[in-house]
C-alpha cells in the first residue's frame, strides 16, 4: 500500500512501525475455556521496513527457542522425564509473514540482523541437522495488497491474526493519478479487505489502525493548496510554490481519513464480524522548533491525534 513513498531513500514511510497500541478489548470471562495454542500465525500487511514489536518478538523467540533446546539436552542425559515435562510447556511457536507493495522496503527489511537470524536456520547445510523439529516460518514478500485476488498461496486461510495499520488509508478511495486531471474512484480499499479476510483462519481475528476525520494530520493537509484530492482523501508533501526537488518524508503517499461507518462498511462487506469499534484519541505535546511551533502553548506545539481502532473475526462457518 502507497509503495511510491518507499522508493526514495529518506522517506517517511522508510521508517519501522512503533504504533501506539491500546487493550485489545475482549477478555474471556471465567467460564470459557482458555486453550494455549502451539503454533500463532502473524501476517503485517502494509509492513515497511517491519513492526519492531514483531521483529523483537522473533529474535527473543529465537533467543528462548535455543536456550530451550540446550536446556532439554542437558535434562535429557540426567533426567528423561524432566525433560519430557520441560518440552510439554514450551510457549507456542511464532509465525511471522511480512507483507508489502515496495520491494525496497522489503530488501531492507530481509536485510534486518533480527530477520536474517530468525531465517538463518532455513539456509543450513543438508549435511547439518536442524535445530528443531518444527521451525518458526518467517518470510517477508513482495505483494500489493489493493489487487483482486493477490493473495500468496501460502497465507491463504493462514493467519490468526493479520495486523492491518495505517495501510488502508494510503491506499485511498481514488486513484492518486488519472487522465485530463480527474482521479477516478478505486477499488483498492475493498480489494485490500477481501484479501485479509483470505488470509484468515476461521476464528481469525483482524486489528485495525488508521487515521480518523479531524486528526490533526488532515487539519494541517487542509491548509496546503492542492493536497485534499476529493472529499477526505489527501496526498502528502505537495506544495505548489516549491519547483524544487521534494524532500518531504511523505511526497507522493495518499492519505485518508476514514469515520467508523466507513471501516464497518468494508470489513463487513467481506464477510468478518465487528468485535470492536472506536475513536482513539491522544494528544501530544514537544517543543516547538520553529516559530510556528512556539507561537502555540508558550513554546510547546499540541497535536491531537484520533485514529479508527477496530478489532474483526471471520466467522467460524
Amino acid at each position: 500500500a502507497g509503495s511510491r513513498g518507499w522508493q526514495t531513500p529518506g522517506k517517511k514511510g522508510k521508517r519501522r512501525r512503533r504504533h501506539p497500541t491500546t487493550d485489545s478489548g475482549s477478555r474471556p470471562s471465567s467460564e470459557e475455556a482458555i486453550i494455549a495454542p502451539t503454533e500463532l500465525t502473524v501476517v503485517d500487511l502494509g509492513c515497511g521496513l517491519g513492526n519492531d514489536t514483531l521483529l523483537d518478538l522473533v529474535e527473543r523467540q529465537r533467543v528462548h527457542r535455543d536456550e530451550e533446546e540446550t536446556r532439554r539436552e542437558s535434562l535429557s542425559s540426567s533426567s528423561p522425564s524432566s525433560a519430557s515435562r520441560e518440552s510439554s510447556s514450551k510457549s507456542p511457536l511464532l509465525h511471522v509473514h511480512f507483507v508489502d507493495a515496495s520491494r525496497e522496503a522489503i530488501r531492507k527489511l530481509r536485510s534486518d540482523p533480527r530477520y536474517r537470524r530468525a531465517t538463518a536456520s532455513d539456509e543450513e547445510s543438508a549435511e547439518e541437522p536442524k535445530r528443531f523439529a518444527t521451525p518458526a516460518a518467517i518470510t517477508a514478500q513482495v505483494c500489493n495488497l489493493a489487487s483482486a485476488k493477490m493473495t500468496p498461496a501460502h497465507l491463504e486461510q493462514s493467519a490468526d491474526i493479520a495486523l492491518l495499520l495505517f495501510t488502508l488509508s494510503a491506499i485511498g478511495p481514488y486513484r492518486l493519478r488519472g487522465r485530463n486531471g480527474k482521479r477516478p474512484q478505486s477499488p483498492g480499499m475493498v480489494n485490500a479487505v477481501q484479501n485479509v479476510a483470505s488470509m484468515l483462519k476461521p476464528g481469525g481475528v483482524v486489528l485495525f489502525r488508521d487515521y480518523a476525520r479531524y486528526d490533526d494530520d488532515q487539519l494541517q493537509l487542509n491548509s496546503m493548496v492542492g493536497a485534499q484530492l476529493s472529499g477526505n482523501f489527501y496526498v502528502r508533501g505537495f506544495d505548489p510554490t516549491d519547483h524544487k526537488e521534494s524532500d518531504s518524508p511523505t511526497d507522493g503517499t495518499g492519505c485518508f481519513f476514514f469515520d467508523l461507518e466507513e471501516v464497518r462498511q468494508l470489513f463487513t462487506g467481506a464477510g468478518l464480524e465487528v468485535l470492536q469499534l472506536e475513536y482513539v484519541t491522544r494528544i501530544y505535546k514537544k517543543s516547538g522548533k520553529n516559530g510556528r511551533d512556539c507561537s502555540k502553548n508558550g513554546g510547546a506545539v499540541e497535536r491531537r491525534r484520533i485514529w479508527v481502532h477496530g478489532k474483526f473475526r471471520k466467522p467460524n462457518n
